[in-house]
């Protein structure tokens, strides 16, 4: 059931605010747009359902209800799929999540580089990360059921880009997304709102969980707990010999082991370095999948194989040895050769 977080917070995040008319936008007055408006949260109410496509056929359907009080900060969010339900409640400082169909509880502590953003802040992230790469532009105004929207368009630049095209339908009173479509090729989601109210009337519980009392709540930590490890225990871990950089620019500052329950049930290990004693690089490694999808991104030469990079991370990915390893910048100067460089210097 917890594999719907990341459409659930997909869907949540596409926020975006500060539209003008049906005028085509470069990516640079978006993100202007986006710095004089949205300036005030916004209470809410709202119903909608993701789909999501494979090949065309449709492969998952999750209905979704929100409900948000921008005084209190506090949120609800349903996510149902089937005859399975997760609710999560937040109050800006805790969230709890009950899995009503698996019977668990958990929370977790939102620590102050976590806080929620604002529609502005969502807005300008995505909008200035978008426009390195992406042509941006409004298609004019459109109507989404009841709602009258300004539909914008981000494109790669890349033909071979993971996320190829994303459309969005913002509502012009609220500056909320409506709609919204993602291709990345083969798989493709669509969002939608079929019920908005902006003058939502909340009760003492809508904003509580009705939790058993014989269900402990869990700290989500305790579902995929990480470790610091020294590097002998790590390829104990691995349990055969792995790559790892040992160029002497680079320092290992450290070392992590995760062990990964569930549908990605598996053993990853982290290494951390530095370089001239600043952060510079993290190489996370595990076994290589045996349904390997080969979808990730731009196809790269690295190491005498076929690797991936992943322009919008900016992550170099190959399979290696019986590993999958991953090589992903901390600093955000280093692109692709850079991290190509790097992985052909690395050794056992």
């Amino acid at each position: 059931m917890f594999r719907i977080t990341g459409s659930l917070l997909l869907a949540s995040s596409l926020i975006f605010t500060g539209c003008a008319d049906s005028a085509k936008w470069s990516g640079e007055q978006l993100v202007s747009q986006a710095l004089e408006a949205g300036k005030r949260e916004l209470s809410y109410y709202a119903e909608g359902v993701m789909v999501t496509y494979e090949n065309g056929k449709e492969t998952e359907r999750y209905a979704i209800k929100e409900w948000s009080d921008a005084e209190t900060k506090k949120k609800r969010e349903e996510v149902i799929k089937d005859n399975e339900r997760a609710v999560s409640v937040s109050d800006g400082k805790l969230i709890t999540v009950w899995d009503e169909h698996n019977q668990q509880a958990f929370k977790m502590e939102v620590g102050d580089g976590m806080r929620p953003m604002s529609q502005r802040e969502q807005l300008k992230s995505m909008l200035e990360h978008l426009n390195k790469s992406y042509h941006i532009e409004s298609m004019g105004k459109e109507k989404v059921g009841e709602h009258q929207t300004v539909h914008i368009k981000a494109a790669s630049k890349k033909k071979d880009a993971l996320l190829k095209q994303m459309e969005l339908w913002v509502d012009q009173s609220s500056w909320m997304v409506i709609k919204s479509k993602i291709d990345s090729g083969a798989v493709k989601s669509m969002f939608e709102y079929t019920k908005l109210d902006m003058a939502p009337k909340f009760t003492a519980g809508t904003f509580q969980l009705s939790i058993p009392k014989d269900i402990p709540v869990r700290d989500i930590n305790e579902l995929n707990p990480v470790k610091l490890v020294s590097l002998e225990e790590a390829k104990q871990a691995a349990g055969a010999p792995f790559l790892q950089i040992k160029d002497k620019e680079f320092s290992l500052k450290k070392t992590e082991l995760t062990q990964l329950e569930g549908e990605m049930k598996r053993t990853e290990i982290s290494l951390e370095y530095d370089k001239n004693n600043v952060s510079y690089i993290n190489e996370s490694l595990f076994k290589t999948p045996a349904d390997s999808k080969r979808d990730r991104g731009t196809a790269v030469e690295v190491r005498g194989t076929t690797g991936w990079y992943w322009d919008e991370i900016h992550s170099l990915t190959w399979d290696e040895g019986g590993f999958r390893y991953t090589l992903i910048p901390t600093n955000p100067d280093v692109g692709q050769e850079e991290l190509i460089k790097i992985a052909e210097g690395m050794s056992k």
